[in-house]
C-alpha cells in the first residue's frame, strides 16, 4: 500500500511495496540554443528499482534554422551512454513536430531510430541513482521547441 502522495515528480513509499510502477518526468524544458548545444535532464531512479523505459517527448514543435542532427542519450553522467547509446530524435532535419518522442519502450525518431539499453546495462539499483538524458543538438540555431525527459520504473520488495 502506497501511503504517500506524489509531490514534484519524487513518490516516497512507506511500508512495504511490491512491484508498484513509477514514472518521473522532468519538467517541459526549452531547448532553443544558438549553435550545437546540449539540455541536460537528471531524473531520480528510487532505490531498488528496476528501469523498464527511459525518453523524451518533445511538448512544443521544434524548429531549426538549418538541418541538424538532434540525438538523445541516457546515463549515470551527464553526456554518458553507460544505459542508452546515442539514438536520433531528428536526422538533418529543420523541425520536430509536437507530440514527437523516442523512448526504449518503442516511440522513435525520425528515420525509425529509437533509443535502446545498452548491452549489460545495471537497470536495476539498490540505492537511489541519479539518471542523466541529454538532448544533444548538433549544429544550427533551435530557435522554438520545448521537450520533457521521463524514466518509468518498477519498484521491488524492499
Amino acid at each position: 500500500m502506497v501511503d504517500s502522495k506524489r509531490f514534484n515528480g519524487d513518490v516516497a513509499f512507506n511500508g512495504t511495496v511490491d512491484g508498484v510502477s513509477g514514472i518521473v518526468h522532468s519538467a517541459a524544458t526549452s531547448l532553443i540554443c544558438t549553435g550545437a548545444t546540449n539540455a541536460d535532464f537528471v531524473l531520480k531512479q528510487p532505490a531498488n528499482s528496476i528501469l523498464l523505459d527511459a525518453g523524451v517527448v518533445l511538448t512544443t514543435a521544434i524548429v531549426i534554422n538549418s538541418a541538424a542532427n538532434v540525438a538523445v542519450t541516457v546515463g549515470t553522467a551527464a553526456g554518458g551512454e553507460q544505459i542508452c547509446a546515442s539514438a536520433n530524435l531528428m536526422s538533418s532535419a529543420t523541425a520536430g513536430a509536437i507530440g514527437s518522442a523516442i523512448t526504449v519502450s518503442g516511440a522513435s525518431g525520425e528515420g525509425a531510430a529509437s533509443l535502446a539499453f545498452v548491452a549489460d546495462s545495471a537497470v536495476h539499483v539498490a540505492a537511489d541513482r541519479d539518471v542523466h538524458i541529454r538532448v544533444a543538438n548538433s549544429a544550427n540555431n533551435i530557435t522554438a521547441g520545448e521537450a520533457r525527459a521521463f524514466i518509468r520504473y518498477i519498484k521491488l520488495t524492499d
